[in-house]
């Protein structure tokens, strides 16, 4: 441990020795700030008096007459130039109550950003500080320093984060403000957006961006695109931006005139998909980082979780992870994109989507899914939705829910009755129909063989592919879905946060390879009956596990 950090380790046990927990790293900057503002030379008697105003309201109310207090301080002799190191300690090591970046990734948007002494960097959304801490940090020279601006809506965090700086000999203009609406977007030219995510859509929020074409907000633009457009207006000719946005802001439709907007530009010039867990314990919603500059033809594409899977610890979790991934954008071999290549994309940025113009090399006669077949949704209802309608005596009407399918085999058995079933006619199934789960951890498939005996509704937010007879064989449709090209297919047009799921829009655009109608046929014979002998032995299986678990009672001695 650094000298530095190990004084950095006993302020904050002394504080958690006292009982403070929430916001206890930053609790230990206003504590240092307010003991020793004077030693700083700080104009602003704001910060100092601030301090004072943070530490009433924990149980540290008087550690200038803290004699324990006093004495830890004149056994640490913290010296003027250990501020930074000790500063960067506490605040770039998250707080379980608040989101950080975590020191990993600031060092990757540094390496990427390519921070020069004579930049001027902006951090729109600066919460407590710790990226500009960290380039204050390792930029100690007064004379070349890098200009470091900040703007940030939360006034305790503004106040900590400057606090840190001026204990760090920052050269910084920090401004307690709403950076979306409420000021003119200065002038950088390295920029850093960690912006909140899901914040709800304001149309108050959007009118200050009119002025770059109302098309942008025919519909309501997710708020993480509003910090963008906002510090795009202040970006130099030179300058470049460094975003981190969840997953869903690649390919929400309605961010798609956004993107356009971006690539129209040639603003982006590379995206980065980050390792699953990399925010995590705070969140595991997965995110990318969009790097923005000027005039680029194409785009870079780096999978994270590729370029990282060789290290002892997954995800970008370390210093090596931050330079190997560094290392990654920058090599001469990088993936890029044409911006061209993703039109017929509805400019979705996710990787998934992006690498889909692979997956069908080697398929040939492609045709999109909604011309071989008419499509549509099941009930959005789940089994649970419907359990004051359940019967316990058979009627006409049952449910089937992605539970009731087992390896493309539907238990017909299992299926639950409903009183009355009428106002859901629109989702019965037919003979011929394949049914495949949209939400769901596994994507499950099967076909109805069979002319249901009574009207078989599928639930749970099912898909129902209907074949026209003429042009394409239901089971064929099956066994493509379920091989490997077709789940690498239903793969890239995953979507989702937290669980994935198969939009249907984007399922109505896949291509399946479609041979003649002879072919497919002769295909699908051969399948059933692979099928049904895998379904005979599943059985014979099954009832072989039964009698093994209860050989021992039947056959003990009295």
């Amino acid at each position: 441990m650094s000298n530095a950090a190990e004084k950095s380790s006993k302020i904050y046990a002394y504080i958690l020795k006292k009982g403070v927990r929430e916001e206890a790293k930053s609790l230990s900057v206003a504590m240092l700030y307010s003991n020793y503002a004077d030693s700083f030379g700080t104009t602003d008697k704001k910060l100092s008096g601030y301090a004072t105003l943070i530490l009433s309201r924990s149980i540290l109310k008087n550690t200038k007459e803290d004699e324990e207090w006093k004495q830890l301080l004149s056994d640490l002799n913290i010296k003027k130039g250990e501020y930074p190191e000790i500063v960067k300690d506490f605040l770039n090591i998250p707080d379980k109550f608040s989101l950080f970046t975590p020191n990993s990734v600031v060092e990757f948007v540094e390496r990427v950003l390519d921070i020069k002494n004579s930049d001027s960097v902006f951090d729109i959304g600066s919460g407590y500080g710790n990226f500009l801490i960290d380039i204050a940090a390792e930029n100690t020279n007064e004379a070349i320093r890098p200009s470091l601006i900040g703007q940030e809506i939360n006034t305790d965090a503004y106040y900590i984060s400057c606090m840190a700086l001026d204990m760090c000999g920052a050269n910084y203009h920090v401004q307690n403000v709403n950076s979306v609406s409420d000021v003119k977007c200065p002038s950088f030219t390295k920029g850093y957006i960690f912006p909140p995510f899901a914040l709800k859509y304001d149309s108050f929020a959007v009118e200050p961006f009119k002025y770059l074409g109302t098309n942008l907000f025919e519909s309501k633009v997710s708020y993480e695109w509003l910090f963008v457009l906002k510090a795009l207006e202040g970006m130099n000719p030179n300058g470049k931006i460094a975003v981190i946005l969840p997953e869903g802001a690649l390919f929400r439709t309605q961010d798609s005139n956004i993107r356009k907007y971006l690539l129209d530009n040639k603003l982006i010039e590379g995206i980065v998909s980050l390792p699953a867990g990399t925010f995590m314990p705070w969140t595991n919603i997965k995110t990318n980082l969009l790097i923005i500059s000027h005039d680029n033809d194409s785009f870079k594409v780096i999978d994270g979780e590729v370029v990282l899977k060789d290290l002892p610890v997954r995800g970008l979790s370390s210093h090596e992870a931050a330079v190997d991934l560094a290392n990654a954008y920058f090599a001469e071999n990088v993936e890029r994109i044409q911006d061209g290549d993703i039109k017929s994309l509805d400019f979705s940025l996710s990787l998934n989507a992006l690498h889909a113009k692979d997956i069908y090399e080697g398929l040939s006669n492609l045709k999109k899914i909604s011309d071989v077949a008419d499509v549509f949704k099941g009930s959005p209802l789940t089994l649970s939705m419907f359990k004051d309608q359940l019967s316990n005596c058979k009627t006409q009407y049952q449910l089937l829910s992605s539970g009731n399918i087992d390896d493309g085999i539907i238990d017909y058995a299992s299926l639950p009755f409903i009183a009355d079933g009428k106002k859901y006619e629109k989702f019965a199934l037919k003979k011929g129909d394949v049914v495949l789960t949209a939400k769901s951890t596994k994507v499950k498939f099967a076909v109805i063989n069979d002319e249901p005996e009574s009207t078989l509704i599928a639930i749970g937010g099912m898909i129902v592919i209907r074949p026209k007879q003429e042009i394409m064989d239901g089971t064929y449709l099956k066994m493509f879905l379920d091989s490997i090209k077709g789940k690498q297919i239903l793969e890239s047009i995953k979507k989702g946060t937290v669980i994935l799921t198969i939009p249907f829009n984007d399922f109505l655009n896949i291509q399946i390879p479609c041979p003649e109608i002879e072919n497919q046929k002769k295909m699908s014979a051969k399948y059933n009956r692979l099928l049904a002998m895998y379904d005979g032995m599943k059985k014979e299986a099954e009832s072989m596990e039964r009698r093994l678990s209860s050989f021992y009672d039947e056959n003990k001695e009295d």
